[in-house]
């Protein structure tokens, strides 16, 4: 799903993201805002915790806290100066007891859920977009998630992410 909107207020289909008590992390250090503004339940108008120019990978990571049924991954963007705001990432779950590393090619500790691409989508200010589990089913059971992204500019600029959330 998703859905992409001229101001935070036009959401239809996402409902407005909620303060979260999950702890996130990234790999590599980002710039600008801390991690914990990606689960304060805020949209805002910033770059947000952008990992900088040129890095190939970034990566966030969620604690859910316990392995548990996992039915819908989202995460919001802004679209700043008209570059940041669409989403290169692939999401990964893990059921692992104790955290799992930022090594994705483990198959044995994270399996990939699936890959949104929209750099060639018009989008406007702020867009929501997520991985849902089909009606009655779970994407599985996982207590990490993370989104590996990519940057979604020539220039080599990441996404602006503003909040992610797992449902």
């Amino acid at each position: 799903m998703m859905e992409s909107v001229d101001s935070e207020g036009e959401f239809s289909t996402f409902a407005r993201p909620v303060v979260s008590k999950r702890i996130v992390r990234a790999s590599p250090k980002t710039s600008n805002n801390s991690v914990a503004t990606l689960i304060d339940g805020k949209l805002v108008t910033d770059y947000g915790p952008v990992f900088k120019n040129r890095i190939p990978v970034g990566m966030y990571k969620m604690d859910l806290g316990a392995s548990q049924p996992v039915y819908a991954i989202t995460s919001w963007s802004y679209h700043l100066n008209g570059t940041r705001g669409p989403q290169l990432v692939t999401v990964y779950g893990s059921s692992s007891d104790r955290d799992p590393g930022w090594g994705l090619q483990d198959a044995q500790k994270f399996e990939p859920l699936g890959t949104i691409d929209l750099r060639t989508i018009r989008l406007s200010k702020y867009t929501a977009v997520s991985l849902v589990a089909a009606k009655g089913l779970a994407l599985g059971d996982y207590r990490w998630i993370v989104w590996e992204t990519a940057p979604v500019t020539k220039n080599g600029e990441h996404t602006a992410f503003q909040e992610l959330s797992v449902l």
